[in-house]
């Protein structure tokens, strides 16, 4: 009776080696073919990103050079293609964008600093609206140094002995400065009266003051409490 070591197991044995390779070679195919998806996907997103870049680069220039171009539509496009692909040129612009971006913040900054300067503001509402605290202090220094000072009887004074310095004086009657011109020397009686602008501080305060009634838009509310400090 034969034995089971009396069977040569080889002649029943299968050559798998083609199949091996089949697979493979189908897993190197599928793994290309995955590289070249993702290859393919990352040019796709980067040209999609290059050409949102480039729409909104044109939308920033396009205004201004369709206005330079008399409203010629296709030469401002060439041109704002052509200054896209000029990195200098386009680096320029975004420095344009962002200067414009911080004058449009300056103007709201500036309106909010104005409400504040008419009482419809406090500094802590421009803090929470953004406005930064250097350009709120800034302003309100500004505010404080050329709010309108009490007219001080020293003040009149002083512009009584500038005047005098000056050789000017005032025209009661209309309410204006001026200095005596004799003329000639040999006819001191040709006087003319020359207006003078008398450019010191508190002159239109003087003027107010000492013209005569109704010259001027006296108000005696304002010097009411003159101070002599």
């Amino acid at each position: 009776m034969p034995q089971v070591n009396d069977f040569d197991m080889s002649k029943y044995a299968h050559d798998f080696s083609g199949y091996v390779r089949a697979a493979e070679m189908r897993a190197q195919s599928m793994a290309d073919i995955g590289q070249q998806i993702g290859a393919g996907i990352t040019a796709f997103d980067t040209k999609r990103k290059e050409k949102k870049k480039k729409s909104e680069f044109e939308n920033l220039v396009m205004p201004d050079l369709i206005k330079k171009y008399d409203g010629d539509v296709e030469t401002a496009k060439k041109a704002a293609s052509s200054l896209y692909s000029n990195p200098e040129a386009y680096s320029m612009v975004q420095e344009m964008q962002q200067l414009e971006q911080a004058e449009n913040k300056y103007q709201v900054d500036l309106g909010m600093l104005q409400q504040m300067e008419g009482g419809n503001m406090t500094p802590n509402e421009l803090l929470q609206s953004g406005v930064d605290l250097k350009m709120i202090k800034d302003y309100t220094s500004v505010m404080n140094a050329t709010a309108e000072q009490p007219v001080t009887a020293g003040t009149l004074s002083g512009i009584s002995d500038a005047m005098t310095d000056a050789g000017v004086q005032l025209d009661k009657e209309t309410g204006g400065y001026y200095k005596e011109d004799t003329g000639i020397p040999f006819y001191p009686l040709d006087n003319t009266n020359v207006p003078v602008d008398f450019n010191v501080k508190g002159a239109d305060d003087y003027s107010e003051i000492y013209s005569n009634p109704g010259v001027t838009a006296f108000d005696p509310e304002k010097y009411k409490l003159l101070s002599t400090k």
